[in-house]
């Protein structure tokens, strides 16, 4: 609570909804364990191990994309990012930022203080990466990435109400080998990267170890001078130690760190012009990717460690233990009034450590009862420290005097502590009817000290609020049931009910001045919400597996969503909790096999996300029943995937995608102001590979035809006086590139 103790200036409507969603390629459900591709037979077989065991995707009853480290390196992302924007039912931040969490039909959370959990998690290497800073991270040396939709509770150590991403890494392997990798590309983009496999003692020991550095320059002009906004600069490496003491036990330890430091693009004045202030100085900016600002800066690190004990006794069983260590900090410098006058500023600096610890136990794979059941402890230590600043600029006559910087610090500290049970299990009644069920016990205690230090020039707008704790204690009972048939040996329906669940919390942020007085942290508080998901899908491979199909259906019921609001000098940032919402869709993947070498397809979606009742949704009371939730209604897309023989010299892979996501609003009143229109965009590559193997060059294009598209659009959080002014951030314009490689 060291944090906290001192003083700190860092400068109901009903809903109806399809989505249908053919995605076409093997690169949305490839092989995410051994690479497959397709063959003479057809479309290459799917197996996914996000279930702990490595199982045909078609055979798993969840709504489940995987890629594999193939299909990553022909769409050349870099980070978590690149990979889900495509994804239908998906969406995220395509403005290049770090710092942005994943929206899945249509469940966000804003977590822009400790007093919020994500309702997303991402996992590397079977370790929850911790708060919603660190999810967007670099994929180097990463084998597969698995995104599961809907509440996962039973098969990840952390309950996830909106849905799960994996990520999987390389182990060591007793051969020597290593890779490296270059890229160069437009805003002076240049990256590097390598890693080195080593035998350090014949099938007992080995190590690997790599390490990347990318930078690139800034795509957003900054009339005030200084370096553009937008680039990035990062860099990390990843060591692993593999020891087999025998051939049923292995263990492997795990060290990851990585920094990154950005001049980083908050946003711009839609209109160009800042002009809502109480004593505006007006200054233009005309036209997308130009700003007049002082610069932001946006800093993280993180580092963290664990190791992964496996064990398999005699008749098929495995014993997993998990223990992991994570530590994450970030720091945000942001100017608040869009303009280059010293009016109002902010200064974030958060931090994370952790401690988890699961074991688990995996029954044999060729028996009709299997399962999987663990024990799960998390212990979580976050601290927020947030500053704002009202400059020197800044007056409101008979309030606040210009003339010297006011200092407006909420300060948090949350100690988490979870114990959770879990056990997922499946039932062959008949050779073809599979009863699966599962269930989550989870235990969780929060403790929360909170203050807000306000200088006396600052509180005719801000309370301060003396030193305060809080806890809460919750229980939750998650389960989940399916059944499964197969209709044929490659094709499988299901019916799945899952429920999820999020812990509750407090609203540690800044407290502005109201009729209804100074908040106590009792007052802050906000309760947990749960989901009930119901899903029916049909998954298939059809025609000797030259066609490929996977759809399902979901209705999803929630209770007490929780939707964080900013209502700037008008009422502060709110979290609340939304009483109900329904979500239905459909979602699906679809392949077809072509010819030997080319794959085609195509997907479009739906998602119908309303609030059921929303009562209090704007300052003034108004209601958002019947209001769509965040994400876009329709994503649609298409891809093509041919691979052409050059006989002895190797092939050439041609790979292109259209992808579409369809307008979304980003406020509960759904004000069409605040509408992000929707886009489309192209995605394209050209790689060479000799018949060797032994290196490669790809050719690569994003937003290949320069569509200039808003990636974020809200109210300027700190509109005075009632004006309004949209601060909107563009999504990175074209970018393109040569990347090569080369394994020894």
């Amino acid at each position: 609570m060291r944090s906290v103790k001192r003083r700190m200036r860092y400068g109901g409507g009903l809903l109806t909804g399809v989505a249908i969603s053919l995605i076409v390629s093997p690169a949305w459900s490839q092989d995410a364990g051994q690479g497959a591709r397709a063959d003479e037979g057809g479309l290459g077989e799917i197996v996914v191990t996000a279930t702990k065991r490595p199982e045909k995707a078609r055979d798993v009853p969840i709504s489940i994309t995987a890629l594999d480290s193939a299909q990553l390196k022909k769409r050349a992302v870099t980070n978590v990012a690149d990979v889900v924007a495509a994804i239908p039912g998906v969406a995220m931040d395509e403005s290049g930022q770090a710092r942005s969490t994943p929206i899945i039909r249509g469940i966000a959370s804003n977590t822009r203080n400790a007093g919020v959990e994500s309702g997303v998690s991402v996992y590397v290497d079977g370790v929850y990466t911790g708060r919603p800073e660190t999810f967007n991270q670099a994929l180097e040396d990463a084998t597969a990435i698995e995104v599961l939709q809907g509440p996962q509770g039973t098969l990840f150590g952390k309950n996830s109400i909106a849905g799960a991403i994996s990520v999987t890494t390389a182990d060591p392997q007793f051969n020597w080998s290593g890779a490296i990798k270059g890229r160069i590309g437009n805003l002076s983009d240049r990256q590097i990267g390598g890693t080195v496999n080593a035998p350090i003692i014949d099938d007992t020991v080995a190590l690997r170890l790599g390490g990347f550095y990318n930078d690139r320059d800034g795509f957003v002009k900054n009339l005030n001078g200084g370096p553009d906004q937008g680039s990035k600069t990062e860099y990390g490496f990843r060591g692993k130690m593999l020891l087999k003491g025998s051939d049923n036990f292995k263990a492997v330890l795990a060290f990851d760190y990585s920094r990154e430091k950005d001049d980083y693009y908050y946003g711009e004045n839609r209109s160009g012009t800042a002009s809502n202030r109480p004593n505006p100085k007006p200054v233009t900016a005309p036209g997308p990717f130009t700003v007049n600002v002082d610069p932001g800066i946006f800093y993280r690190q993180l580092w963290g460690s664990s190791l992964t004990l496996n064990f398999e006794p005699a008749d098929g069983y495995e014993i997993t233990s998990i223990t992991a260590y994570r530590h994450n900090k970030y720091y945000a410098q942001d100017d608040q009034d869009w303009e280059p006058a010293d009016l109002i500023a902010v200064d974030f600096r958060d931090s994370q450590s952790q401690f988890s610890q699961e074991i688990r136990v995996k029954s044999p794979d060729d028996k009709p009862l299997r399962y999987v059941a663990g024990v799960y402890y998390f212990s979580q230590d976050s601290d927020t420290n947030h500053t704002g600043i009202l400059g020197r600029d800044f007056s409101v006559p008979g309030l606040v005097a210009p003339g010297s910087r006011k200092y407006i610090e909420p300060l948090g500290s949350v100690a988490t502590r979870s114990y959770a049970g879990f056990i997922d299990a499946s039932y062959a009644i008949t050779r073809r009817l599979t009863f699966l069920a599962g269930l989550r016990v989870t235990h969780e205690t929060k403790r929360v000290n909170f203050q807000v230090v306000t200088d006396a020039a600052a509180q005719p707008l801000f309370y301060a609020i003396p030193l305060q704790a809080d806890s809460q204690k919750q229980t939750d009972l998650s389960p989940t049931a399916s059944l499964r048939y197969a209709i044929t040996d490659t094709a499988n329906v299901y019916f799945r009910y899952a429920r999820g669940y999020k812990s509750g919390g407090w609203n540690i942020d800044f407290a502005s001045r109201s009729a209804a007085g100074a908040p106590t942290i009792q007052s802050l508080r906000f309760k947990p919400e749960t989901l009930d998901n119901f899903e029916v899908g049909l998954k298939g491979d059809f025609f000797n597996r030259h066609l490929r199909t996977n759809i399902s259906a979901y209705v999803m019921k929630y209770d007490d969503l929780q939707v964080t609001q900013f209502f700037g000098f008008n009422g502060g940032a709110i979290t609340s909790n939304a009483a109900k919402a329904t979500i239905k869709g459909v979602v699906g993947d679809a392949s077809l096999l072509l010819a030997r070498g080319l794959t085609i397809g195509g997907n479009v979606g739906y998602n119908d996300a309303q609030y059921d009742s929303y009562a209090g949704a704007s300052t003034g009371g108004g209601s958002a029943d019947g209001n769509r939730l965040p994400g876009p209604k329709w994503t649609a897309a298409g891809n093509v995937d041919y691979n052409l023989s050059l006989g002895d010299f190797g092939s050439l892979d041609f790979w292109g995608e259209v992808s579409y996501r369809g307008g979304q609003y980003t406020d509960p009143l759904n004000l069409e102001r605040l509408k992000i229109p929707g886009r489309t965009i192209v995605n394209a590559s050209v790689t060479l590979t000799p018949a060797d193997d032994r290196w490669s060059a790809s050719l690569w294009a994003h937003n290949l035809f320069d569509k200039t598209y808003i990636a974020q659009l809200y109210n300027d959080t700190f509109a005075f006086r009632g004006t309004t002014d949209e601060i909107v951030s563009y999504a990175l314009p074209r970018t393109w590139g040569l990347t090569v490689g080369y394994k020894f």
